[in-house]
């Protein structure tokens, strides 16, 4: 597999939570960079939903509801996201 990746991507373990039309799950950043990140969730994503994410920083303070759009994402399954 070409590697299509702009910018480095770092290995994290950052908690989260992923809402989307399946409902709310519990999720983890594993990976992140500049340009995105993989987040892994057990819930099921389909192209085309619009799925909310908050994500636990480091300082256990949140970053809180970041929107995406799955028709701009890598590619998605039942568990995770390449965003």
């Amino acid at each position: 597999m070409d590697e299509r990746r702009s910018k480095p991507r770092l290995s994290v373990n950052l908690d989260a939570f992923c809402d989307g039309d399946a409902g709310k799950h519990s999720a983890r950043i594993t990976d992140l960079s500049e340009d995105g990140c993989y987040l892994d969730s057990v819930g099921e994503v389909t192209t085309g939903e619009i799925v909310c994410f908050r994500v636990l920083l480091p300082d256990d303070d949140w970053l809180w509801k970041v929107k995406l759009d799955t028709t701009d994402i890598d590619s998605a399954s039942a568990c995770g996201l390449s965003i």
